[in-house]
């Protein structure tokens, strides 16, 4: 018999290609809607000079496009615009703080800047105060992310467990009074509180209210419904007649008939 031949070991297998469900080109519609509306902080890119000088140059102003002009003032425009609206010395100050921020083994990393901004265009300040704000909040996530990751991996004695563990806990407390200062400075520190009026009315055949209405409690044994009558709502006993009054005709047709009652 012949053999079968066998396909070169090299030979790529055609795989597939991906079906994305109906949920999935939702969520890839929500996400293009998001970034057509969220501000383009602009990337940039570090580079080491002589000593510990770094030269800072931010897209589009790059490559071939450093001395474009008009690429210039975009990315001046798009960096103010991430920080608030602030100057462009504002912005360099503000820019300066997330670098400093920078995990500096192996040189400044542009990669961590850019992830930085990244999220400080989410945070979308709307002013200098804000855009100070802004910077100091993923700071200090920044550093609360390092500090759980000694946790797991550095931490060798309870000392080191303690100091560390200490740390991280007041900046998580400073994060979370950091997003409250945000809040109240963006509402000028205004508590709103909203009043929900809602009137009932009850007509004279449901004039009674149920006090404790009918419930089951643990062991199944219904709660009895207990009702209050009305003041304006006579008793039959004190229904009578005021003298003058005509008597009903049935009575009034036997007089005999009402004395043997009366008496």
């Amino acid at each position: 018999m012949a053999k079968k031949a066998t396909p070169p070991k090299n030979e790529v297998v055609p795989v597939a290609p991906f079906k994305p469900t109906v949920k999935d080109d939702a969520a890839v519609n929500a996400y293009y809607a998001r970034e057509k509306e969220r501000p383009n902080p602009g990337k940039i890119k570090i580079e080491k000079q002589k000593g510990e000088q770094i030269s800072i140059t931010i897209a589009p102003a790059l490559g071939p496009l450093s001395k474009d002009k008009g690429a210039g003032i975009v990315a001046v425009a798009r960096l103010t615009e991430t920080f608030g609206g602030v100057d462009y010395d504002g912005a360099n100050r503000l820019l300066r703080g997330l670098i400093n921020a920078t995990p500096t083994k192996g040189g400044v990393n542009d990669q961590f800047v850019n992830e930085s901004l990244a999220l400080v265009a989410a945070i979308a300040p709307q002013d200098g105060v804000e855009g100070m704000l802004a910077v100091q909040m993923v700071n200090a996530h920044s550093l609360i992310s390092e500090l759980q990751r000694r946790m797991i991996n550095s931490v060798e004695s309870i000392a080191q467990q303690d100091s560390n563990g200490g740390l991280l806990v007041r900046l998580l407390r400073t994060y979370t009074a950091q997003m409250e200062a945000l809040k109240r400075y963006r509402t000028g520190g205004e508590q709103r509180v909203n009043v929900t009026h809602q009137h009932v009315t009850v007509n004279a055949e449901k004039a009674a209210v149920a006090v404790n209405p009918p419930s089951a409690n643990v062991q199944g044994v219904g709660v009895t419904e207990k009702t209050e009558e009305q003041p304006h709502e006579p008793r039959p006993a004190q229904l009578t007649y005021a003298p003058g009054d005509p008597l009903p005709c049935a009575l009034k047709a036997d007089p005999q008939a009402v004395r043997e009652r009366a008496g």
